[in-house]
């Protein structure tokens, strides 16, 4: 996050002041990284930077109501790339998807080419299960920069998969994971693809793989926790759900907590 145009308080250089709230949620005192990135934002409050990193803070302790609240603030002042990224991202993960799509389409009228605008709005088609809409989005992005995007590709896959089409969608999934092979989402989408589609062996090594390189993700472990109850895995089942469910936030946490309780 820039800190040039912030000023700290007296005495304090504002980039080694950001720096130390940075530090703060690295090392796992949020209470004192918010009461850090409010002081800044206090001595700040013309600066979109100053909301930006109060937003940041809080989106980290997943208080994503109020961390919207505070890139608003910092969309009011100037409507960036970035504020309008946070904003939507804080937007949907509050459960106002909605609001989410509204920032983007706000964003993409004055910005129509923005690459990660659009990426981000055709999450949420995904999400919101328009699988079409998704694929003209991303084959259009697809059509601009190529076929080197894992990304791009990664979307594809889920949004075949959607519609109905797991051949087309599995070989989008192992296009993505050749161009990414050590990023944990590209591995998980091909692995429960693969499962999904029969090759339960195959398919599972990379849901393991995935969990392995990004253990914190509730997402990854929860397909992992399915995988294994598919397989008449029950102990490591709940193990993977009761993981999942620690986390408050995540959309299937119902389902999880139900898992890690089945007998």
């Amino acid at each position: 996050l820039p800190a040039a145009v912030l000023a700290a308080e007296p005495g304090r250089d504002a980039v080694a002041a950001v720096r130390h709230v940075r530090g703060l949620v690295t090392t796992g005192d949020g209470t004192a990284a918010l009461a850090a990135a409010a002081r800044l934002r206090r001595d700040n409050p013309g600066a979109p930077d100053a909301h930006m990193l109060v937003g940041d803070v809080l989106a980290a302790g997943g208080r994503w109501a109020e961390a919207a609240g505070a890139f608003a603030a910092a969309a009011d002042i100037a409507f960036s790339e970035s504020a309008a990224l946070r904003l939507a991202d804080a937007q949907r993960r509050a459960g106002a998807p909605q609001a989410a799509s509204l920032t983007l389409g706000l964003f993409l009228a004055q910005n129509p080419r923005s690459i990660p605008a659009l990426n981000a709005n055709g999450a949420l088609l995904l999400a919101a299960g328009r699988w079409d809409a998704a694929i003209a989005l991303f084959e259009g992005l697809r059509r601009r920069i190529g076929d080197g995007d894992a990304a791009i590709l990664n979307n594809l896959a889920w949004a075949w998969a959607g519609k109905g089409d797991p051949a087309r969608a599995a070989a989008f999934a192992r296009a993505a994971h050749a161009a990414g092979p050590a990023n944990p989402a590209l591995a998980d989408t091909l692995g429960w693809l693969l499962f999904e589609g029969g090759d339960r062996r195959y398919g599972l090594a990379l849901i393991e793989q995935a969990v392995a390189m990004a253990p914190a993700d509730p997402g990854l472990r929860w397909h992992l926790a399915q995988a294994y109850a598919a397989l008449g895995r029950a102990h490591e089942a709940r193990v993977a759900a009761e993981a999942v469910a620690a986390n408050r936030d995540f959309p299937l946490r119902a389902d999880a907590l139900a898992l890690a309780r089945a007998p």
